[in-house]
């Protein structure tokens, strides 16, 4: 029992300093001025073959188990480099469309969505290429994606922390949010969790509730 609450008491500090690392994030972003966050669509997802550099898909292929022999060049991935930002970050969703008769067996499915699990959750990753050419995760989440009004899955801030965005937000919610329970919606509300950047992650800073339509 001990051991338990010593563990209990460990993980629930570990989520309380991610929470705070990227509250204070947000924190220097307005002392520089910048005032409250905004926020612009990536709606320009495309096959990661024609986004990202061949070293970078490699790299992402990395985090599949080794059974797996579906092509990562066929991933949904989206490439950011806004207005004062150096280097790139990339956003990838290992989805990759069935074919026209569907994914009608498991097996079929489990090749065309590697990263996914029985209850609709999928993994999402986000990459930023470093100065001297290679490419560190910055971001991997079981995620839960859920329909806005206008269809946009990820919005990305404008401001900038050390030289990358300073937050993103996605439609849905992570595994650790429903693990730990989700806050009641009413119908057509869906979750928005947003994330920022805290020097060496995208960690995790709030989750609220939009209207869907």
């Amino acid at each position: 029992m001990k051991i338990f609450k010593k563990f209990f008491l460990g993980f629930t500090l570990h989520l309380l300093s991610a929470s705070l690392q990227a509250c204070n994030v947000v924190a220097a972003v307005f002392a520089q001025g910048e005032g409250e966050l905004t926020f612009e669509t990536k709606d320009n997802w495309d096959y990661a073959a024609r986004v990202m550099p061949l070293e970078l898909i490699k790299q992402v292929r990395q985090n599949f188990e080794a059974y797996w022999i579906g092509d990562p060049k066929r991933f949904q991935a989206v490439k950011v480099q806004q207005f004062g930002q150096k280097l790139p970050l990339y956003f990838i969703d290992p989805y990759i469309p069935c074919p026209e008769g569907g994914c009608a067996t498991q097996d079929l499915y489990d090749q065309y969505h590697p990263g996914c699990n029985v209850s609709g959750g999928c993994l999402k990753f986000a990459y930023v290429q470093l100065q001297n050419g290679t490419y560190r995760r910055v971001f991997k989440q079981l995620f839960y994606q859920q329909p806005t009004a206008d269809d946009v899955f990820l919005k990305v801030s404008s401001q900038l922390y050390q030289g990358y965005p300073a937050c993103f937000e996605m439609a849905g919610f992570d595994e650790e949010r429903r693990r730990q329970g989700l806050p009641e919606t009413r119908q057509h509300e869906v979750f928005v969790s947003r994330y920022c950047y805290n020097g060496i992650d995208y960690v995790f800073q709030n989750l609220y509730v939009v209207r869907r339509q």
